[in-house]
This record gives structure tokens, sequence and C-alpha cells, in this order.
């Protein structure tokens, strides 16, 4: 098993702050009452890939995904029992590619139950196989956590998931 690497959040946020200039009296305590997470980082593993399972994703349309624990991977064509992102995990560090597209567009990865967001975790390119990386929140329990929203044109989405992070008291 890899080390758990311990991450405050609020603490690289009041750091940042200060760094920025915006530091205020009010940013330390603030830097307190954040969580702290370990990261579990894990040798990549695929928990999606829509060639092999569900086909492309299409055109805006959102798709909810399993991310955590041991089941419901296979019929997203995702490693059979999943990747071992425990079912506690508060966040997942991911990357996206996006295949076989059929125009340039964009799509997002985001908490299964929120709102779209307007930002976009991959822009890609008609016919090119492009990449990125994110962090997304998760909701608590094991059904579906991460949805995908294709805002236009179709394209494959392969997902492979390298750590998570868990909340420690």
């Amino acid at each position: 098993m890899k080390t758990p690497v311990k991450v405050g959040l609020g603490l690289m946020m009041a750091a940042a702050a200060t760094v920025a200039g915006f530091a205020s009296a009010a940013a330390a305590p603030d830097a307190q009452e954040v969580l702290q997470t370990n990261f579990v980082p894990l040798d990549p593993c695929r928990i999606i890939d829509t060639r092999a399972a569900g086909g492309k994703l299409a055109a805006n349309t959102t798709r909810n995904f399993f991310v955590k624990g041991t089941f419901g991977f296979s019929g997203q064509g995702g490693k059979a029992g999943g990747c071992g992102v425990s079912i506690f995990a508060s966040a997942v560090a991911v990357s996206v590619t996006t295949t076989n597209s059929s125009a340039n567009n964009r799509l997002v990865a985001y908490p299964t139950g929120s709102p779209v967001p307007t930002s976009t975790t991959v822009s890609y390119l008609k016919s090119a196989n492009i990449t990125g990386s994110t962090i997304v929140k998760l909701p608590s329990g094991d059904n579906p956590a991460m949805a995908i929203h294709n805002f236009a044109a179709t394209t494959h989405a392969v997902v492979d998931v390298v750590g998570y992070y868990e909340e420690i008291e």
C-alpha cells in the first residue's frame, strides 16, 4: 500500500492568500476550521472507458459513474472490482482523456448531484486524443459519485484514477 500524504488544504489556502497579498487577521482562524485530508496515491487504474462499455457521450448530456468501492465498474468499461478507492474518499485525482470526438468541444467532471459547473476539465479536438487532470470532490456513499457533462459533439471518455483523499480527524 502507498504511504498517505497529509495535506492541509486550509493552510495552503491561507499561505496562498498571504503570498498574493490578501492576508487578513481572519485568514488564520478560517484555515484552522478546514478539515485536513490524507492523499492516498494509487497506481493509475482505469475506472471508465466508454469505448469498452456504455458508448460515446452524447452532446449536451450528463452521465454518472462509479468511482469508489468495488462494484459497477465493468458496466462503465473500468477495471472489474474497482481500483481501490475507499468508500470514505472525499475526493479523487483523475486523468480524463477524450478520443474519437466528432467535433471540437469540451467536457467537465464534477460530483454527482451537483449543478453542472461552467469550468472545463478537458477541451477536445475532433478525432484527437486529449487528456486533462483534475480533482473531483465526491459525495458520501458508494453510489455513482462522479458525473461527466459533455457540452456538445460526441466523444469517448477514458478516466484513470491516480489517487484519492480521505478526511482525517
